[in-house]
Order: C-alpha cells, then structure tokens, then sequence
C-alpha cells in the first residue's frame, strides 16, 4: 500500500485509509475500524478548526462545538484523549492516507478453481466409493505414517498459499490452533487483509484451496498410471476432503471468511455468542450451536478413524 501526505503542517497526525466504504485508523495494534465521523473530527483537529480546548469545553457545558443525534460530548473527548495517550493522534505530524492496492477481478479466478475443485470431484468420487474398511485394514503402519505425513506436506502448502498471497501487500503468520474451538488445525493469520479490497480479500481466502489443488495434479497422474495404489487413492481423497473441509462455511475457515467477506457479514461468531448469552434467538446464534456441533462431531469422527486405522478398534460392516 502506499502512502501520501494530505495535511503537511497539521497540529494533530493521524494515519487512516478507506476501503470498500470502510474507513480505518491506524493504532498502535494495528488498524482498526472506525466509522466517517471520527475521521472527520480527527481531519478538523488537524486542521485547527477545532481544538481540544473546545472539545473539552463543549464537555463541561460550554458552546457545542461537535454536533450530531447521538453525539455524547464527554465520549467525544475522551475518545480524542485515548487516541493522543496512545499515540495514535500525534502533535505536529501529518495526516497521512493510506491507499489500498487496486482490487483483482476475481471471476476468472473463481472459475480456474471450480473447474479444477470439479475435476478432483470426477476423480475422487469412484474411489471414495470403493473404499471400504475391509479395503483399510490392510494399510501397513508404514503406509499410514506414509499418508500422514504426505498429508501434512499438502497442508502446508495450502498455508503457504494464503501466506505468499498475503506476503504481497502485510506480514501474516503461521501458528497453530484449533477451528471451531475443538479442531486442531494449522492456521495463517490474514487478519491484516482487512486493510484490502474484498476481491483480495476474497483470493486470499481461495488462493490456499487452489494452489493444494494444483500441488496435488501429479497424484492424479500417478493414479491413472498405477489405478489400483491404495496410498495414492487415499492420498487424494485426504487432498480433496482437506479442501472441501475448508471450504464448508460451517467451518471457521476459507469458506467461512469468503463468505463473510462476499455479503459483507461482520463479527458473526461474537453476535452469535452475544445472542446465545442473551437467550436472543438469531440465525447468528443458530450458526454458533450448529458450527461448533459440528467440530465436536468431527473431532469424534478423526479420533474413531484414527483407532480404526490402528487397528485398536474394529468395524464390523453387515453383509
């Protein structure tokens, strides 16, 4: 992103930027979100159309001097005085404004990765359906560490995806946590893409999926070469189902944020649990009971597979 200067000889400083009808301020943490009003009280103090003397004036009774329905004057000041103690409204330095980069068109994007995600699918789903626990069970500890590990290397680089997209334009990271409260799962924190426009947004949250996709072609190869390899066919069953898995919304990942950022929904999970508290029913609330149900499924379902495939518990499927 770059930067210009709009008020050189300002009396305050400030750094803001707006995107997609969205304006942010910069703080000490990081951007936050603010909404037009502050920005245009912060742009007058710069400018010295106003000043803290007034401001604290207008809150002990003096002349109004800030106006608008809902304007409180004593939280008007003490916002400005939380930003000057924390030095996010400075004395003597410009306000800079930030411009975001240009947005992508994201419909080509979206249509290589459907068309590559629906290709997998025509791949992946006569194996899915022909393999069976009996078909399992002659997996050799080998092939399992095998697997695992192969799988592992086709996360990573779905991670590195969003990472080398994000790369361009913030400094995100990679840590470990778990989705939906329960899933342990390896995570790239793109937090700073909200200084962006929804498409980059949007292609960050894809760019994971497509490039596992894209790793994963010579898996499909090496299947058509030997059909029959078990440890090929699961491996791109564990591609696929790692993608969909991301992409199901219900999921706090991929799928979640792309959504969230295509209808504009903000802090979902917060209202959700704000509503739960509060006894409110919302389809916040109901998203928060459903999704998290959903991660204490799956960690059941990952832990029985994985004693199954251990061989410390057995299935015993009905003729």
């Amino acid at each position: 992103m770059t930067e210009h200067v709009v008020v050189d000889d300002a009396r305050y400083g400030f750094t803001w930027y707006r995107v997609d009808g969205q304006y942010f301020l910069e703080s000490e943490d990081g951007y936050r979100r603010v909404n037009d009003s502050v920005v245009d009280l912060l742009n007058k103090l710069a400018r010295g159309t106003l000043t803290v003397e007034e401001l604290r004036a207008q809150a002990n009774g003096g002349p109004a001097v800030v106006e608008g329905s809902g304007t409180n004057p004593e939280e008007v000041l003490s916002l400005v005085e939380t930003y000057l103690e924390r030095g996010i409204l400075r004395e003597d330095e410009p306000v800079v404004r930030v411009t975001p980069p240009d947005d992508v068109r994201l419909w080509p994007r979206v249509a290589v990765f459907l068309l590559v995600l629906s290709a997998f699918g025509a791949v992946v789903a006569p194996i899915a359906s022909s393999v069976s626990p009996a078909l399992l069970s002659r997996l050799s500890v080998g092939q399992i560490a095998s697997i695992a590990v192969l799988s592992a290397g086709f996360v990573a680089i779905h991670e590195y995806g969003h990472y080398a997209v994000s790369a361009r334009h913030f400094d995100p990271s990679v840590r470990l946590d778990v989705v939906n409260g329960v899933v342990p799962a390896v995570v790239t924190d793109t937090t700073g893409s909200w200084t962006l426009p929804r498409n980059q947004r949007i292609w960050i949250n894809l760019a994971g999926p497509l490039l596992e996709l894209g790793a994963a072609v010579p898996l499909v190869a090496l299947h058509y070469v030997f059909p029959n390899h078990l440890v090929v066919q699961l491996l791109l069953l564990a591609v696929f189902g790692h993608v969909v898995f991301a992409l199901n919304p219900l999921i706090h990942g991929d799928g979640f944020w792309i959504l969230c950022d295509y209808f504009g929904l903000r802090d979902v999970r917060q209202r959700g649990f704000e509503d739960l508290r509060a006894l409110r029913p919302s389809w916040t609330a109901a998203y928060v009971v459903v999704s998290y149900g959903l991660g204490a499924v799956l960690v059941v379902w990952m832990t029985v597979t994985l004693a199954a495939l251990l061989g410390l518990v057995e299935f015993h499927v009905p003729v």
